[in-house]
């Protein structure tokens, strides 16, 4: 499967100040499986992604507040990070089989 990630840093009022989009390939990990690791507060490993740009599936030592959207091809988040500005973090699910058709 196939993510499309978008992080949109947040101002003090919650308005959007910037964002960028990165899409990456997931090899070890189903959607539930990487939702699960997403959401986890517990696991606080910053795992780098190399897709359309360099990024993180998440940052480190993040706090969640809020789950916006969490469905069959959707998560959508709000954290704080440790400097505590805050980001809105949006993941989209391709299959394999979708992204295949769009090539």
């Amino acid at each position: 499967m196939y993510i499309i990630q978008t992080n949109t840093s947040l101002d003090d009022n919650n308005n959007p100040r910037d964002f960028q989009s990165v899409m990456y390939k997931i090899n070890k990990q189903n959607w539930d499986e990487f939702k699960e690791y997403i959401l986890s507060e517990e696991d606080f490993t910053e795992k780098v992604i190399q897709g359309t740009m360099i990024g993180s599936t998440k940052p480190k030592f993040y706090k969640l507040l809020e789950i916006l959207i969490n469905d069959d091809f959707h998560l959508e988040i709000i954290i704080s990070k440790y400097d505590e500005s805050k980001m809105n973090i949006k993941y989209y699910m391709v299959t394999d089989s979708a992204f295949s058709r769009l090539i």
